[in-house]
């Protein structure tokens, strides 16, 4: 395995813009409990957006391959809360676009083909139901 070195950070604490907004910032919490606020000029955040997403695919398909049952619980660890979601028709792809804006103020973009919108769909009906019959079950885990 290759060395990592750095500090472990546990929690993403706030984040915000500067007043002229050509810069975003982060405030991380470590592994050692201190703050450390990180600072980004805004024309390197997307790339930086991309970096994050294609090692986090690699990661999880590493994770698969050593643990495949890990797909079918789920890869995901950290649940990230929202406060606003809308759906559109993408004009783009057939599918649609998730609008979603996290608790934290971060907007984020999913673009979700046909097939996997009905399986959503299904999948959430299937709980609203389940749930009713139900109301102190709790979650079933992941419908795939």
């Amino acid at each position: 395995m290759t060395e990592i070195k750095g500090m472990p950070i546990t929690e993403i604490k706030t984040s915000g813009w500067s007043d002229d907004g050509r810069h975003v910032w982060v405030t991380l919490q470590a592994a050692n409990g201190q703050d450390q606020t990180q600072i980004f000029p805004v024309e390197i955040v997307g790339f930086f957006i991309q970096a994050l997403e294609h090692t986090m695919r690699e990661s999880y398909g590493i994770r698969v391959s050593r643990n495949p049952s890990e797909a079918k619980e789920g890869l995901f660890s950290a649940v990230v809360p929202i406060k606003e979601l809308s759906v559109a028709k993408s004009p783009e792809h057939p599918g649609w676009i998730f609008q979603i804006l996290t608790l934290a103020n971060v907007p984020i973009s999913l673009g979700v083909p046909n097939d996997i919108a009905k399986q959503l769909a299904d999948g959430l009906q299937d709980a609203i139901d389940a749930e009713a019959q139900n109301p102190h079950s709790g979650s079933s885990g992941p419908r795939h």
